[in-house]
């Protein structure tokens, strides 16, 4: 379980209070796609400067960063860490079997980002604070053995391709948008944005109505990750063609 609403609320506030008051960099999360919609709220009354980041381009999970008008919200003031787990080719570790490994541990979940598997390694962030412990502490995932090292030794793990998508839609909007990537209607469409469960360009989505243009990500929990191509080409009959991809 993540952070609760009205706790996330009180503990943005407080990283922006202390942020003013010592004039120094505060951090939150890691934050799912929920919370990063009820902090970027918060965050947002008060004239600070703030960035969300989950260790590695296009994540979900998020940390948000406040920091004084001096400093520039750069990647390396974050305070994330990618490991690297490396095990035996062919063996099939998958995301639910690193979480369930690292909450063994007695870690809290907010610690943990995004977790990405691969054939043969894994890379999943963390907040400093706790590395060290992770580092030295988990050697097993299941009944697979696994060989941890902090930093980015193999790069990211890479996605084994993707589904080329050509949708006829009605309109741009999110909620077209959504309802045609998930083959699904869009009151069920509409649903999904409004429980936090979609992102466009890693921010959770909010408006149903929000316009989606060539080159945006979208990421829909429980159903994949997008890449749209293009929304600028019309049918005979005067609908949108969708263009995009699933990545796999």
């Amino acid at each position: 379980m993540g952070f609760q609403t009205g706790f996330i609320q009180r503990r943005v506030e407080d990283a922006v209070r202390l942020c003013q008051k010592h004039d120094a960099c505060r951090f939150l999360g890691f934050l799912d796609s929920a919370e990063i919609i009820e902090a970027k709220r918060t965050v947002e009354k008060y004239k600070v400067k703030h960035r969300f980041f989950a260790g590695y381009p296009d994540g979900e999970r998020m940390v948000l960063g406040v920091f004084p008008d001096w400093c520039e919200p750069e990647d390396s003031l974050f305070p994330i860490s990618p490991i690297t787990a490396v095990f035996r080719k062919g063996e099939m570790l998958s995301h639910r079997d690193f979480l369930g490994a690292l909450m063994s541990l007695g870690i809290e979940r907010e610690t943990v980002g995004d977790i990405l598997p691969g054939d043969g390694f894994a890379v999943f962030f963390v907040l400093k604070d706790i590395s060290p412990f992770i580092l030295t502490q988990l050697d097993m995932v299941g009944k697979t053995g696994v060989k941890l090292s902090e930093g980015l030794p193999m790069g990211l793990p890479l996605g084994q391709g993707f589904l080329e998508i050509s949708k006829s839609i009605a309109s741009e909007r999110l909620d077209c948008v959504v309802a045609a990537l998930c083959n699904t209607g869009r009151s069920k469409a509409a649903e999904l944005i409004k429980t936090g469960l979609v992102s466009v360009n890693s921010l959770p989505a909010e408006k149903l109505t929000k316009q989606v243009s060539s080159g945006d990500k979208i990421s829909i929990r429980g159903k994949g990750k997008y890449l749209i191509q293009s929304v600028d080409d019309r049918s005979k009959r005067g609908r949108i063609i969708l263009k995009a991809r699933k990545y796999l």
